[in-house]
């Protein structure tokens, strides 16, 4: 029974060495398949500033990995996001009926309404922004969900400035020729 154990602990460092000859070559792969510079998370904190600025006012995206690159995060400045998101454009639907406006937003699935069509898009704003925070603050929930799909719609409403979000739903030419009496 002794003879045995060694070899078991022999074996156990020899799996333990494979884990991490193979975590670094997957590492390694990692950094060098990926088109960003890539930086270790720890060398990433020590130089945040200057990595925030090559970021933002360089619009150089880079990648931050960590545990050998197990777990990968990719930092891009609002510019580059609100680039990504631009091809997102929200679709509202009008409607009126007895002299209630109604507005849907098929993209998040929400309905507002108001006796004005000024007061129906100031409350499809407002849910929106609601439902952009409930969103981010339960998005591993959502992440399991069917409105998983949803995330590039719901970050273009919290990445537009509070003061733009209202143009997010205008499509002035479909509502027009809606309004226009039949």
């Amino acid at each position: 029974m002794h003879t045995r154990a060694p070899a078991l602990n022999h074996q156990t460092k020899l799996i333990n060495l494979t884990k991490q000859v193979m975590a670094r070559i997957l590492a390694g792969m990692s950094a060098s398949s990926s088109l960003f510079e890539t930086l270790a998370f720890s060398e990433a904190k020590a130089k945040f500033s200057d990595l925030m600025t090559s970021v933002v006012h360089g619009h150089r995206p880079k990648a931050v990995d960590r545990h050998h690159g197990k777990e990968e995060m990719f930092l891009l400045g609002r510019e580059e996001v609100m680039a990504l998101l631009e091809s997102f454009e929200f679709q509202p639907k009008l409607s009126v009926s007895e002299g209630e406006f109604v507005v849907r937003l098929p993209e998040l699935g929400l309905i507002a309404g108001g006796e004005s069509f000024d007061q129906a898009l100031d409350e499809l704003v407002e849910l929106a922004e609601e439902y952009a925070e409930q969103y981010f603050a339960r998005l591993e929930f959502y992440r399991e969900t069917d409105r998983r799909q949803q995330l590039p719609w719901v970050a273009r409403v919290a990445f537009t400035p509070v003061e733009e979000r209202r143009q997010l739903f205008v499509r002035a030419p479909a509502i027009h020729r809606e309004l226009q009496p039949a």
